[in-house]
């Protein structure tokens, strides 16, 4: 599938139904922008030494087709042209973000509950594309409000295996995806596959699988 469609499997948040927001690479700091049918992820290159600027590159992709560009941005925010230093750079920022895997995410920026991966994707410089897109994993959190803090569930989805990992624990504090796991959780590992329903309905089948574990 092309971007568009991956954005377009969930719009709203199943949790609290918020818009989703779309990141790149999720555990970078960066800005992002939708500019004539092109979602931009812009994300910040270090100099090479402490004592020279930092500057900014935007990865832009086309939501309807497969073709990449890459955009330099200096101080004055303007893109377009860039120095063969800044190339130098992203030459060495890009080869460091292959390490990671790129691919996209789709996340709920107020409940942080609810987050779409894709499976990693291959970027092609040379012939300025990017690889079709095929979703990942979803992970929903159920939280509960208990008189000693919150009880939590936690389901991971993979569509790409056809299992699901469940996870159960409680904490007085509340809980958030982008934050790891801890290690007292209890978890039951590639269970058949457990569809998304709704949030109360999902949530009880869940509780029901938690009983009689």
């Amino acid at each position: 599938m092309n971007l568009q469609d991956f954005i377009g499997l969930r719009s709203h948040c199943p949790m609290c139904n918020s818009a989703l927001i779309t990141r790149f690479i999720s555990d970078r700091k960066q800005k992002s922008k939708i500019i004539e049918n092109r979602y931009v992820a812009i994300l910040v290159m270090r100099g090479m030494r402490s004592c020279e600027p930092d500057y900014e590159v935007g990865y832009s992709f086309g939501m309807q087709d497969n073709s990449l560009s890459i955009e330099f941005y200096n101080e004055w925010d303007m893109s377009g042209s860039a120095s063969n230093y800044m190339v130098k750079i992203f030459k060495d920022f890009h080869k460091n973000m292959s390490n990671t895997k790129f691919r996209f995410i789709r996340t709920c920026g107020l409940c942080f509950k609810y987050e779409l991966r894709s499976q990693p994707i291959n970027i092609d410089l040379k012939t300025a594309s990017y690889s079709s897109i095929d979703a990942s994993t979803e992970s929903f959190v159920f939280t509960t409000s208990t008189d000693v803090g919150f009880k939590f569930i936690r389901l991971d989805s993979h569509i790409e295996w056809n299992v699901s990992d469940l996870w159960w624990w409680r904490d007085e504090h509340d809980y958030k995806l982008e934050w790891p796991l801890k290690s007292t959780c209890s978890h039951r590992l590639a269970l058949p596959y457990i569809p998304f329903i709704s949030k109360e309905e999902t949530n009880e089948r869940l509780d029901k699988l938690i009983l009689f574990s």
